[in-house]
C-alpha cells in the first residue's frame, strides 16, 4: 500500500532501511550472477565447425527468455574454464512451485543470490527460489535441456550487463560458426529490409528475409513462394544509404543474392542469427504495428480515442506514460516523466538520470489515478532499472533499461519510436524536425496546476500545433547556459523545436480551452506524442528543460528525427536479444473491423498471413 506525499505532491511510500541495500544487491549480483543462454560451441572447442541441437519448442524458448530476469540460482552440472553450465532457479510464486526431495544442490558463489526473491521488492509475489523442474505449470522444456544456462563469473559475456539469447538465435537460424553456404554469407553481409511469413514448422512461423541489394542485381532466378519486392522496404534502403553511405539499394528477395541454390532451398527461416544486420527504421516501424495489436483485448476493440468528451487523458490513452523516480532508505519519489518504447526501454531526458545524487533506479508504468493503487482499468507496475544508456550522439536524450520484460495490454503498451514520415517521406526536400509539419501533437505528464501544488491525480494532456512553434532562441534563452552548447550549438539545430500555445485539449468545443484554464506543468522527459496508426501513438520526442507552464511556453523538446540519433536509438533498443522473430504475429488484430478499416494503413500486418499463426 502507499501513504503519504513527497516533494510537489510525488509518491512517497515508507519502508524499512533495506531498501537501499537489496536494491544495490540485486544490481551487483545481476552482474555477477549472469545467466545466459547460450551453446556448447562456447563450452568445447570440438564443437566449432557444427550446430547445436536443442530440443526445445519455440513455445519453451520463450517461457525462458520471459523467466530470465528472475533468475535467482543455479545448480552446477559441468564447468569449463570461466563458465559454469548448470540449471536454474527462479523467483516464483509459492504457488507455482512444487518442491522435491529430488532438486539438485545449489551453486555455491561469491555472492550467492538464493533468498533474495524474498526480500527484493516490485517483483509481484515472486518470494520463493525454485527449481526449474519444479515450476508449476511445468514449462515447455524437456528435462534433458534444463542446463542450457550458464552462469558467468567474469566480464567475457556480462557485455553492458545484457543477458543474451545469441547463441540460440544462431541455432534457430540453421547457422552455424564458419557456415559456408551462400545464403549465410547473404545475410550476414546485407541488410535485411522486409520480413514477410511463408510457412510453419513444428508450431513456429517461418519468415523469408529481404535484403537491400543493387536494383539491376534485383531479379527472378529461382523459384520463390513471395514476391520478388517487399513493399515500402526501399524506404529502408534508403535511410541506410543516407547513415552508412552505402550505394543506392533497393528492398529485394535474399534469393537475389544467391548464385547457387540448393534444389531444396526454402529461404525461409525461424530466426535470423545474431549480429544481423538491419536497415535503418526497419526494426522500429515493424515494432510499431506489433505494438498497435494491443489495443484489442481479443475481439474487444478497446481503444479511448472514441472517447470524444473530455479534457483529461481517459485510461489507456497514453498507456507509454512513465514516472522516472528514485527509491533509498524509507522513501520511494519521482521527479521526471518518460515513456515505454519497448518491453526493456523507458525514454527520458538525460538530467532524469539523477535526483539530488542518487541514480534515477526505479520507474512506474500503467498507472491512472497516481493516489490510488491497482485501481480498475490500470495495469501499475512499478520496475527496477539496471542501465542507464546515454550516447553522444543522442545529445540529451536517456534510455533507461528496465530490469524485467514489460507484459503489453491495452492500459500497457509502447508508443512507436518511428521516424518521420517513413512512406510519404520526399528525401530531395530534405525534410527535418524544424520544417516538418506533423500537425498537431500532445504533450503528456501529471504536472500541477502551479509551480507549487501537488501532482494531478490523473494523467493531463496538452495540445500543441505545428504553426504555433517559436523560433529556438525563444526556447534557449530560458535553459542553462552549459546546454546551449553541448558538442553542438543548440540555435543551429535542426532537431528541436520549440513547442507554443499549448491548450488543454477539448474536441467537444472543437478548440482550447480558456487560456487561462490551460495551464499546466510538466516534468522534464516528458513525452511529446504524435498519432501515427490507428490509436497508436509515436513518440516524437521528449522535454529536455525543468518544469514550465504551458500557458507560458516555449518548452524546448528534442525529436528523435536526425538521422545519426535515430540510428543509436534504434540501435539500442532493439538490438539482438529485444528484436526477436519468435514472438511476432503479422496477422491483422483480432479486433479489426469486418473490413479492417480502423488498421487499414497497416504497412506489414496482413490478414492474409493469419493461415501461417494458426497453432
Amino acid at each position: 500500500t502507499r501513504s503519504g506525499t513527497g516533494k510537489q505532491g510525488k509518491r512517497s511510500i515508507l519502508s524499512d532501511t533495506k531498501v537501499a541495500v537489496e536494491t544495490r544487491r540485486f544490481h551487483r549480483s545481476n552482474m555477477t550472477l549472469l545467466l545466459t543462454l547460450v551453446s556448447a560451441t562456447l563450452l568445447s572447442p570440438l564443437l566449432c565447425t557444427e550446430a547445436v541441437y536443442w530440443d526445445i519448442t519455440s513455445k519453451g524458448w520463450r517461457q525462458l527468455e520471459e523467466l530470465q530476469s528472475y533468475a535467482c540460482a543455479m545448480s552446477t552440472e559441468f564447468i569449463f574454464k570461466e563458465f559454469v553450465r548448470g540449471k536454474p532457479w527462479f523467483c516464483v510464486n509459492p504457488a507455482n512451485c512444487s518442491t522435491s526431495d529430488t532438486e539438485p544442490a545449489i551453486i555455491e558463489t561469491s555472492k550467492p543470490d538464493y533468498g533474495s526473491c524474498g526480500t527484493l521488492r516490485y517483483n509481484e509475489n515472486r518470494t520463493q527460489c525454485c527449481y526449474i523442474g519444479s515450476l508449476n505449470p511445468r514449462l515447455d522444456v524437456p528435462v534433458d535441456d534444463y542446463s542450457v544456462f550458464v552462469l558467468n563469473n567474469l566480464t567475457a559475456r556480462e557485455r553492458e550487463g545484457l543477458t543474451s539469447l545469441k547463441e540460440y538465435k544462431d541455432f534457430l537460424s540453421g547457422i552455424y560458426e564458419n557456415d559456408p553456404r551462400e545464403t549465410t554469407r547473404a545475410l550476414q553481409r546485407h541488410h535485411v529490409c522486409g520480413l514477410i511469413p511463408a510457412g510453419t514448422v513444428n508450431a513456429t512461423t517461418l519468415y523469408v528475409p529481404y535484403l537491400c541489394i543493387e536494383p539491376f542485381r534485383c531479379k527472378d532466378k529461382f523459384p520463390i513462394t513471395t514476391p520478388l519486392r517487399f513493399p515500402h522496404g526501399d524506404h529502408f534502403c534508403l535511410r541506410t544509404e543516407q547513415v552508412e553511405r552505402t550505394p543506392h539499394y533497393i528492398c529485394c528477395h535474399m534469393m537475389a543474392h544467391v548464385k547457387n541454390a540448393d534444389p531444396a532451398e526454402t529461404w525461409m527461416y525461424k530466426e535470423l542469427p545474431a549480429r544481423q544486420k538491419w536497415a535503418a527504421g526497419f526494426r522500429s516501424s515493424f515494432m510499431c504495428e506489433q505494438y498497435n495489436r494491443y489495443v484489442c483485448e481479443g475481439e474487444s476493440d478497446r481503444c479511448p480515442l472514441r472517447i470524444l468528451d473530455r479534457d483529461t487523458a481517459v485510461p489507456g490513452e497514453f498507456p507509454h506514460q512513465a514516472l522516472v523516480g528514485v527509491t533509498a532508505d524509507r522513501v520511494q519519489f519521482f521527479h521526471c516523466a518518460g515513456g515505454l518504447v519497448s518491453k526493456r526501454f523507458v525514454m527520458s531526458a538525460f538530467d532524469c538520470r539523477t535526483f539530488e545524487g542518487i541514480q534515477a533506479n526505479i520507474v512506474l508504468l500503467g498507472d491512472y489515478h497516481l493516489p490510488l493503487y491497482n485501481e480498475t482499468y490500470s495495469r501499475e507496475m512499478i520496475t527496477y532499472v539496471e542501465g542507464h544508456f546515454s550516447k553522444r550522439e543522442a545529445h540529451f536524450i536517456l534510455l533507461l533499461r528496465l530490469w524485467r520484460s514489460v507484459t503489453f495490454n491495452y492500459l500497457l503498451r509502447p508508443a512507436c519510436l518511428d521516424w518521420m514520415p517513413w512512406f510519404d517521406y520526399d528525401y530531395a526536400k530534405n525534410i527535418t524536425a524544424r520544417n516538418y509539419d506533423f500537425g498537431e501533437g500532445w504533450l503528456t505528464g501529471y504536472g500541477p496546476a502551479s509551480r507549487f501544488d501537488s501532482f494531478n491525480a490523473t494523467l493531463k494532456r496538452y495540445k500543441f500545433k505545428y504553426s504555433d512553434l517559436k523560433p529556438l532562441q525563444d526556447c534557449v534563452d530560458m535553459i542553462p547556459e552549459a546546454k546551449k552548447i553541448y558538442q553542438f550549438n543548440l540555435l543551429d539545430s535542426d532537431f528541436h523545436i520549440c513547442l507554443s500555445n499549448g491548450s488543454r485539449y477539448s474536441p467537444i468545443l472543437g478548440q482550447g480551452l480558456d487560456p487561462a484554464s490551460s495551464v499546466g506543468f510538466f516534468d522534464m522527459g516528458s513525452p511529446f506524442n504524435i498519432l501515427k496508426y490507428y490509436c497508436q501513438w509515436n513518440l516524437y520526442g521528449v522535454s529536455i528543460q525543468q518544469p514550465r507552464s504551458v500557458s507560458l511556453s516555449p518548452i524546448l523538446i528534442e525529436t528523435f528525427q536526425e538521422k545519426y540519433t535515430f540510428d543509436v536509438l534504434e540501435a539500442l533498443i532493439w538490438n539482438d536479444q529485444e528484436f526477436d522473430l519468435l514472438e511476432f504475429n503479422m496477422t491483422v488484430p483480432d479486433c479489426a473491423d469486418k473490413d479492417g478499416y480502423n488498421f487499414h494503413n497497416m504497412k506489414f500486418l496482413d490478414k492474409a498471413y493469419s493461415k501461417f499463426y494458426n497453432y
